[in-house]
């Protein structure tokens, strides 16, 4: 049976996107399918440019293709496991799917509950610094999630 995970963030066209990439690159090969969406979305709308620019340089130029997704409470039922950019994410979720608390994490829920910030509007080293969190958030997801052969 396929695992379905769904990245969140705030717009989904800068950190949820990112995601989406990285953990369905680590997890290529695997019954797993990734999908992002945004709390606050408008559907429809491409990845950040400087994140597109960033992801190209680094080889992921699939991000070109994305179009943001509105996160709707009836989306959230569709996913075995929601990971969050910010506990703002996480609380939304909850609060309009209670019986989702058990699926949804941080995306860094193994590094301390961090929290990844979003870059937008700001200095492109910042989101050069958000890249390389998310990036190593993720493969921490994918390694955890094929150790206990959830994605085989």
């Amino acid at each position: 049976m396929t695992f379905r995970i769904l990245t969140v963030c705030t717009a989904n066209v800068c950190r949820s996107p990112i995601a989406q990439v990285f953990l369905a690159h680590c997890l290529q090969g695997k019954d797993v399918q990734v999908h992002s969406a945004g709390t606050l979305a408008i559907s429809g709308n491409p990845a950040d440019q400087t994140m597109q620019s960033l992801l190209t340089q680094k080889g992921y130029a699939v991000i070109a293709q994305h179009r943001s997704q509105a996160l709707m409470p009836s989306l959230i039922a569709k996913y075995d496991l929601l990971l969050c950019m910010e506990n703002e994410h996480a609380q939304w979720i909850v609060t309009r799917s209670p019986v989702a608390t058990a699926k949804v994490k941080l995306l860094g829920h193994w590094e301390k509950a961090q929290q990844v910030s979003d870059p937008i509007g700001q200095d492109r080293e910042v989101y050069a610094a958000s890249v390389e969190q998310i990036e190593h958030l993720s493969r921490l997801w994918a390694n955890k999630l094929m150790s206990l052969g959830v994605c085989a």
